[in-house]
């Protein structure tokens, strides 16, 4: 005796406002049904007649899972008209713009592992600025960051993070770089130097990017506006004029 299996897939969309928290919710849900039917024998002699409906989605599609999250303010919105104009749905734009995301995330911080060292980095920056800056209030100091005992304190938090992910062994610089000085002579001296303090020499250039009007580099062209989103202006006013000092 035959067995008969029809797969019905069905997918609901539906949105949910709710005033007292000025969200907006929606939820896409795919719902695999599998119907079983035993046929007669004389029955299952018959031709098949053709399945109404849709037609059954690809294997990989009808394996995805269920992800249901709430949004704030105009996302469903902004969602909305992307999707219209990539042609997707709203729960394939939020799919790739989601894994776009991790995408981004590598190319920024260049690794997860990097990216996992900063997310701590700054949770103890917060925690400690803070708590530092509740001890420390005063009348003209509205954030942490604009506090120099909370900022200071912060600064001690984070790099006691970055130490504790140091790796072991012996801080050696390799043993010569080669620097040809503006006269065209090799400076071993120089290139020892560089050797150990490739770092700062590093921190200063992504700096000067920033409180720079115009990027010397095709990395900094790049790089510095993306920087300069994410730096409030009176940050960014700071740089400038330590930079300017320098």
């Amino acid at each position: 005796m035959a067995t008969r299996l029809n797969a019905l897939v069905f997918t609901r969309m539906y949105s949910d406002r709710t005033r007292s928290e000025g969200l907006s919710s929606f939820y896409a849900r795919i719902i695999v049904c599998e119907k079983c039917s035993e046929g007669l024998g004389a029955m299952e002699q018959e031709k098949p007649k053709a399945k109404r409906g849709r037609p059954a989605l690809p294997a990989e599609e009808v394996k995805r899972t269920n992800l249901t999250f709430r949004t704030r303010g105009g996302l469903r919105d902004q969602l909305e008209e992307a999707a219209k104009e990539s042609g997707r749905s709203i729960s394939e734009e939020a799919e790739q713009r989601i894994i776009a995301s991790f995408d981004r995330v590598d190319e920024i911080f260049g690794s997860r592992a990097l990216y996992g060292i900063m997310q701590t980095v700054a949770a103890a920056m917060k925690a400690t600025g803070e708590t530092a800056m509740a001890r420390n209030f005063k009348m003209d100091a509205t954030n942490w960051l604009d506090d120099p005992y909370s900022y200071d304190q912060a600064v001690k938090a984070a790099h006691k993070i970055l130490e504790a992910f140091r790796p072991e062994g012996e801080i050696k610089p390799p043993a010569r770089m080669r620097f040809i000085d503006a006269d065209g002579k090799d400076d071993t001296a120089m290139g020892e130097r560089l050797n150990a303090n490739i770092g700062e020499g590093f921190a200063a250039g992504v700096l000067d990017e920033i409180s720079s009007s115009e990027p010397r580099s095709t990395v900094a062209v790049e790089r510095a506006p993306r920087l300069k989103r994410e730096l409030s202006s009176s940050l960014l006013n700071r740089l400038t004029k330590k930079e300017g000092m320098a």
